[in-house]
């Protein structure tokens, strides 16, 4: 073919790719009868002499009648697209797909015979793989309708514009026969409320109304919403630093003006100096062993001193008895939690989440304990999980996959990271000797936690409570000056917002500092 023909071939939206080709009468019905009985030689020799007649009526947007330039490159056409004498005559007298696979008008000068022979090897395979498996008949069959349009060169040319016009010359579905709708539309006409009739047409309107639909369906799914904040200790200048920097929401730790021992001035100047920040404290911070006799009377108090701030949440560790083993550890937990707490986690409407930090007074540090101990507590709602990622990450745990396996229990996020000193472990161990640290906490985004994955993990699963960065990075230290924090402390947060913007919706953090 020559080049100009070749563009003007490839510059064409109504390039007829599959069209209709009405072979019920002259001697086109004899090409197409010899294609399929006789072989290609015939059938190009029966559409050659078509050429030679003049009769080319069956091509839509072709004409030979004229200079004998347009006849040469009707040749050429034909030269491209040799496929066609492949294809038959259907019941309709119409032929109802293109079967020369690859042939490419801008291609590679291959023989046409070969590429005619794949596309029918293409197409049995797709009609097999849709017997064997009837459920995915949908996939197939658009799959292979899709691949054989794009594979025929026209991908650089405008391939929607002709894929268009070949649907409204047909009309019917994407490369399908006369009367034939595409199993997608099926699909679609049934998301956008109802089966698709045997009157229904395959149009551009139908399409879009089935996008408009699908888009509806989106936008009415609960938009991902958690709240942002940092986890500190109470001071009034901790809660302006925290609503200056746009954060939404603070956990604190129990202590100073928030303990059990607060009168009920203290309380209320703690809330009102979170209101006139415009922040929301989602979480307090309770330690010690809840196996031990007199933390559990502390932590009681702790549990009212929750209800008076209006606090739902207290995260900390599980308590723990050491030498003994997981399911005597669980089965005492139950039993303190049960006798000790849970009266007064029903009457100030309290749950007490499990962080998984590493400590002698704490079992529930990794998914195998996490899964002992809701599996023993039947699903209480007086318990849950504290998620942060950083105490997983130095245990080889992997922070996405335990997040996305117990998402329904986690109502509170600390947002920290772990970097991992790989010159010590590669020399060392993680045992090494002097008992050398080979890891150590760092802000988001300083370390080994794949934070994308663990948000798109809290997104999908509509997480929408407090995520809380906690800045435990010794390079930001000192961290408080009294009660108050430090200047290099405050930087820290700085960064790590800078970092965690990123991940999370633009509501999660006030804009209007």
């Amino acid at each position: 073919m020559t080049g100009a023909a070749r563009n003007r071939y490839r510059s064409r939206s109504d390039l007829p790719v599959s069209v209709p080709l009405q072979v019920d009468r002259g001697p086109f019905a004899t090409a197409a009868r010899d294609g399929s009985r006789c072989g290609d030689s015939r059938a190009k020799s029966s559409l050659r002499s078509c050429v030679a007649a003049g009769d080319t009526s069956p091509f839509p947007g072709v004409t030979t009648a004229g200079p004998r330039r347009k006849i040469r490159e009707f040749r050429d056409f034909l030269d491209v697209f040799g496929g066609l004498g492949r294809l038959g005559a259907s019941s309709a007298g119409t032929a109802s797909r293109p079967v020369g696979g690859r042939l490419r008008c801008a291609g590679r000068r291959r023989g046409w015979r070969r590429y005619a022979r794949n596309g029918w090897q293409r197409l049995r395979q797709s009609q097999l793989r849709k017997k064997q498996d009837p459920e995915t008949e949908f996939q197939t069959d658009f799959y292979s309708r899709h691949r054989q349009f794009y594979s025929t060169g026209l991908r650089r040319a405008n391939p929607g514009a002709a894929l268009w016009k070949l649907r409204r010359r047909r009309g019917c579905g994407l490369a399908g026969a006369p009367g034939e709708r595409s199993d997608m539309m099926h699909r679609a006409a049934e998301l956008n409320g109802g089966p698709m009739t045997s009157s229904t047409h395959t149009t551009r309107r139908a399409i879009l109304q089935a996008a408009v639909a699908a888009v509806a369906a989106r936008a009415a799914t609960a938009h991902w919403k958690p709240k942002l904040g940092i986890y500190c200790r109470y001071s009034p200048a901790n809660i302006a630093f925290a609503g200056q920097e746009g954060f939404t929401c603070l956990q604190l730790a129990t202590g100073g003006p928030i303990s059990p021992d607060s009168t009920d001035e203290q309380i209320a100047e703690v809330k009102r100096s979170l209101a006139a920040s415009g922040l929301t404290l989602v979480a307090l911070n309770g330690g010690g062993n809840h196996l031990d006799p007199a933390p559990q009377k502390q932590f009681v108090r702790i549990i009212e001193l929750a209800g008076r701030l209006g606090v739902s949440f207290i995260g900390g560790s599980s308590g723990a008895i050491a030498g003994q083993s997981l399911d005597q550890q669980v089965q005492a937990i139950v039993k303190v939690y049960e006798t000790q707490y849970f009266p007064s986690c029903e009457k100030y409407k309290v749950r007490i989440l499990w962080e998984p930090y590493v400590n002698p007074a704490n079992i529930a540090t990794s998914p195998v304990a996490f899964a002992a101990l809701l599996r023993a507590f039947n699903d209480s709602p007086y318990v849950g999980l504290q998620m942060d990622p950083s105490h997983l990450a130095w245990q080889m745990i992997d922070p996405v996959e335990a997040t996305r396996e117990f998402a329904q229990y986690i109502f509170n996020v600390h947002l920290k990271d772990t970097e991992i000193l790989w010159p010590v472990v590669h020399r060392g161990g993680i045992q090494p000797v002097d008992k050398a640290k080979w890891w150590r906490f760092r802000l988001p985004g300083s370390g080994v936690i794949d934070w994308k994955g663990f948000f798109t993990a809290l997104a999908d699963a509509g997480y929408t409570g407090g995520m809380n960065i906690e800045n435990e990075d010794e390079f930001y230290y000192p961290s408080y000056d009294g009660t108050d924090f430090t200047e290099a402390f405050k930087e820290g947060f700085r960064v790590a917002h800078a970092y965690v913007r990123q991940f999370v919706p633009p509501g999660t953090q006030k804009t209007d500092r």
